[in-house]
């Protein structure tokens, strides 16, 4: 469960220098994500959009919803966004845009760009936190560079959003499991993004939570510290989730896990 070698130095945070020594890298990153935008802003402008079976109704209730909110009719606005069975982040990323820019096929496809590339430099600010900025760096481009990467970088599929969020969680684990005190509204901040991006989290946390209250039971000194606090991380990101993806309501929480849950079991 350790990371050897990716440590935060025993003489506690980074200073001012390391984080000088990492501007440089950091600028690097994002130009790279940068060059990326364009080419993507390019690409879809000339493709129209990379298009799935679930395409249409994701676009049309996030049309929809842009719509209500703009005369000012959120109940139905709410009402649409609570009754579906959609991975809630596809709103969240989308919806903004269409407010500032209008409606189209274009800003849907392009918000999920921006969310991922957005999401690949906080991982690199989050991977200072345990190495060296060249090999945050190095690590980073070597993500980036991937066919994976690369291919769901504009997909309208949440699954490198995901993967991204969920890099961003176990760094700072494993920053929590050196410092229990630390880092915990940041965790339950990824907590809650990590159920905002993907249904399957309502399986995945629960058995995380499980496996580590464990390890901690059995490695720490100050056992119960740590399966407090990680306790509590959890059931506050979950907490905020509930409140503000599912409107605190039993009825479309049950709904949420049957259509998302239901369908990967």
């Amino acid at each position: 469960m350790k990371l050897k070698g990716l440590r935060p130095s025993a003489s506690g945070p980074r200073t001012q220098e390391n984080h000088d020594n990492a501007r440089p890298y950091f600028i690097a990153i994002s130009l790279i994500a940068l060059a990326l935008s364009i080419f993507y802003y390019f690409y879809l402008k000339i493709i129209g959009g990379i298009y799935f079976i679930h395409y249409y109704e994701y676009y049309t209730r996030s049309v929809v919803i842009t719509d209500s909110l703009i005369k000012l009719d959120f109940s139905s606005a709410l009402k649409y966004y609570l009754d579906s069975w959609v991975d809630k982040i596809f709103i969240f990323r989308s919806v903004p845009f269409f407010l500032v820019f209008g409606c189209s096929q274009f800003l849907f496809f392009y918000s999920n760009a921006f969310l991922n590339l957005f999401l690949l430099l906080i991982l690199f600010r989050s991977l200072l936190k345990i190495m060296p900025p060249e090999k945050a760096f190095y690590l980073t481009l070597f993500i980036l560079s991937q066919y994976f990467f690369i291919e769901l970088l504009a997909c309208i599929y949440i699954d490198l959003s995901f993967f991204l969020a969920c890099s961003i969680f176990f760094i700072y684990l494993s920053l929590f499991d050196l410092e229990p005190e630390k880092y915990n509204i940041r965790l339950a901040f990824l907590v809650f993004l990590l159920f905002l991006t993907k249904n399957i989290s309502y399986i995945l946390i629960p058995i995380l939570g499980i496996l580590f209250i464990m390890y901690f039971l059995i490695s720490k000194k100050r056992r119960w510290v740590y399966v407090l606090r990680f306790s509590m991380i959890l059931g506050l990101g979950f907490l905020i989730y509930y409140i503000i993806a599912l409107g605190f309501n039993y009825s479309f929480f049950m709904h949420d896990i049957s259509g998302g849950t239901g369908a990967f079991l």
